[in-house]
């Protein structure tokens, strides 16, 4: 991006570029900032002609964010980016104006990013690399629109950025998590079901009995944090799994109890409606301190991988836990089962936790 430059002797502002194989020049006589947005102002007017607008970065991100809704609807994509923005990157850059802002201006937002709560915490590097993704998609959206032009550089994470230990369950964990009755009791399913497929926490709630067809489950809907009810985290969400036998009767037990309740909801509340994150997070801590478990509710997921990872092959867990890019969606779902891999893979999946599950 060509920047404007103080020219003591001629007391003006200048930028010098090549447009086209020719030599221009644009000039202001206004002292200070003044001039310098007016030659700054010029030079993009010339680029963009009619189409130029001269945006403060607020203006830029909120038709950022309607894109993003216009293209993918209100989704955990569009929840994130909103997030990240409200958070980490408007508080930084909202009254700027956008053709002003440089590489330093968007990597100061990931380098000085700091907990909400807790005001001088810095943020785990995972979370540090998801503000960073959303800067990169916002600049792409603003280049392309011509809203601002490609900076030269690369964002970077901070080397000091704490890198968070992943928390899984050992053995005994998994023993206590299967044992005896408990407080919470109505919610425990939940868990042990998120525990045996390796699903995130939205998708296990988001299970409706119409789902399951002959023993595969077809994923396609999520309750997020926000107890919205989307179609998953993103495309590799939507797939389906061939049920295991440890997950297939924790799905009878809750059949069985909704009955009464009349309701499509596999894990639902004790009114029959979907269960929200929030209420599932207070049973686990309550579960977690009665039986002494680790983590957290997504927690159950990274121990699911991490059993899991030699016993499989790597395509097929990928497939399951909904990494894969090329993994199999609802569009062709009997690929896999014609040839019995998913079976396959739902065995393994019993050996390896059915020392653990008990009856």
């Amino acid at each position: 991006m060509a920047t404007p430059t103080w020219i003591d002797k001629e007391k003006r502002w200048s930028i010098r570029c090549q447009i086209h194989g020719m030599q221009k020049r644009f000039t202001s006589s206004k002292p200070g900032v003044a001039g310098k947005k007016e030659v700054l102002k010029k030079y993009r007017a010339f680029l963009y002609g009619d189409t130029y607008e001269e945006l403060i970065f607020s203006e830029a991100w909120a038709r950022f964010l309607s894109y993003i809704i216009d293209k993918n609807g209100k989704g955990e994509a569009y929840i994130n980016l909103e997030k990240y923005g409200r958070l980490y990157i408007l508080p930084r850059l909202s009254k700027k104006l956008l053709c002003t802002c440089s590489l330093s201006d968007f990597q100061e937002c990931i380098s000085k990013a700091r907990r909400t709560s807790g005001g001088s915490q810095p943020l785990a590097r995972r979370t540090l690399r998801n503000i960073k993704a959303s800067i990169m998609q916002f600049i792409h959206y603003a280049v392309a629109n011509g809203y601002m032009e490609p900076l030269r550089g690369q964002l970077y994470i901070p080397a000091a950025a704490p890198n968070t230990e992943r928390v899984i369950l050992q053995p005994a964990d998994i023993s206590r998590l299967f044992s005896g009755p408990s407080s919470a009791d109505w919610y425990i399913n939940v868990f042990r079901f998120a525990l045996v497929t390796g699903l995130r926490t939205g998708e296990v709630l988001g299970i409706q009995s119409g789902d399951i067809r002959n023993n595969v489950l077809y994923i396609s809907r999520s309750v997020n944090c926000r107890n919205q009810i989307t179609e998953g985290k993103n495309q590799n969400a939507r797939r389906c799994i061939y049920l295991n036998k440890i997950a297939r009767q924790i799905i009878s037990e809750n059949q069985f109890r909704n009955g009464r309740l009349q309701t499509p909801w596999i894990f639902c509340s004790k009114t029959g409606a979907p269960l929200s994150q929030s209420t599932l997070r207070n049973a686990w801590l309550k579960l977690a301190k009665e039986r002494n478990l680790p983590g957290c509710p997504y927690s159950l997921r990274h121990t699911f991988i991490s059993l899991l990872k030699n016993e499989m092959p790597e395509a097929m867990l990928k497939h399951i836990v909904g990494h894969s890019s090329s993994m199999q969606t609802i569009g062709g779902v009997y690929d896999h089962l014609i040839d019995g891999e998913m079976e396959s893979a739902a065995k393994i999946i019993d050996v390896n936790f059915a020392k653990y599950a008990g009856s």
